[in-house]
């Protein structure tokens, strides 16, 4: 009875242990909590936004890459979203919410005219599907859609 206990526990041990080892722990980028991430299917970049900025990893997070050309200082994202060369970020810069958008993974940005938009709308949540972008708000309790890269937004009904 002894050694059939003992061959349980064995068992048990060895099953514990290589249960875990399909995760891998990677250092973060800018050493700060990561808020959002998101990948882009066609590549497999992962992005990240980490200290209310945002960050690109080409090689499943091992090393990450800033995001910060075009985009203000001050500025700090709560969303993005990714698919094929688009990559679009929102969030808080001052009393402005502006919608940045990138043609190239986010290497550089250029903030769309958001037309349409209410003034005050807060997205804290992007989504890509083909042509349209979808942004909604959990504060403003609503949804919006753009099918022009963020230039010009009707709200969904």
């Amino acid at each position: 009875m002894d050694r059939l206990l003992l061959v349980c526990a064995f068992v048990v041990m060895i099953a514990a242990s290589t249960g875990h080892a399909q995760w891998q722990q990677v250092a973060g980028p800018d050493g700060g909590p990561v808020t959002r991430l998101a990948v882009n299917p066609a590549n497999g970049y992962v992005f990240a936004l980490a200290n209310g900025m945002p960050y690109r990893s080409a090689n499943e997070g091992a090393s990450w890459t800033p995001l910060i050309t075009g985009i203000n200082g001050r500025f700090k994202a709560n969303a993005i979203a990714s698919s094929g060369s688009d990559t679009y970020v929102t969030g808080i810069y001052g009393s402005n919410i502006p919608f940045y958008h990138s043609t190239n993974y986010g290497a550089t940005w250029a903030v769309t005219s958001s037309t349409g938009m209410p003034q005050f709308f807060f997205p804290d949540a992007i989504a890509i599907s083909g042509n349209t972008v979808v942004a909604s708000s959990t504060i403003n309790a609503g949804i919006y859609f753009s099918t022009n890269h963020g230039e010009i937004w009707q709200v969904a009904t």
